[in-house]
């Protein structure tokens, strides 16, 4: 799915405004990693794309939607089936084990079911399939972090929206992250915000968000 954004104001509360974005086009199947300091306002950036966060001005639109400008009902059906999101809390539910987490929802049940080698094969790939039975409260932080990658990649999702990835891997299991992101994404359109520089080399495009500061 392609994303455009023109003239989006980014802002902490209702009158600072952190950086605009005048104009942006990511096209479907592309790879796009923005990045800058803690607190500049990238997560919010990610909550607009995926309509969980109004925008005060501007506009976003998946293919031929403007996600300003339809009812909360039509946001909440694109989001459940049209948007995955990695968020930097991971929204884990600690009392299931790893596989209930990700087979949460119907549609990734299903996907488990009739496509149980790409399932195995992701977990493999992000070193978390002999958890795959482990209550989510018994793991390290990183091991959460790769359970939320794992979910989203299982997921029929057309745009990834990705928070900080990253933040809590060493190097070896953050490059088994950037790897399954990037080369397990297919068509899909895929959006990463962070500062961890080591994620430069897997993607299209980087962009700073200093050049958009207001």
């Amino acid at each position: 799915m392609n994303v455009a954004i023109k003239n989006l104001e980014i802002r902490a509360g209702k009158d600072k405004i952190l950086f605009i974005i005048p104009e942006l086009k990511l096209s479907s199947g592309s790879k796009t990693l923005i990045r800058g300091p803690s607190g500049v306002g990238k997560s919010t950036l990610l909550h607009m794309i995926g309509g969980l966060t109004p925008a005060a001005r501007g506009e976003v639109r998946i293919d031929d939607i403007s996600i300003s400008d339809i009812p909360l009902r039509e946001k909440d059906r694109i989001r459940s089936t049209q948007v995955s999101f990695i968020f930097q809390r991971l929204n884990l539910i600690e009392f299931l084990n790893v596989e209930e987490n990700i087979c949460l929802a119907p549609t990734y049940g299903h996907l488990i079911i009739d496509q149980f080698k790409k399932y195995e094969n992701v977990m493999k790939r992000l070193g978390i399939w002999s958890l795959r039975y482990n209550k989510v409260k018994t793991l390290s932080l990183g091991e959460c972090q790769r359970v939320a990658v794992a979910r989203t990649l299982l997921s029929p999702a057309k745009i990834i929206l990705a928070d900080e990835p990253t933040s809590s891997l060493d190097l070896k299991n953050a490059e088994s992250v950037f790897l399954s992101l990037t080369q397990d994404l297919g068509s899909r359109t895929l959006i990463c915000v962070s500062h961890d520089e080591r994620m430069v080399k897997y993607f299209d495009q980087v962009i700073d968000v200093e050049k958009w500061l207001a």
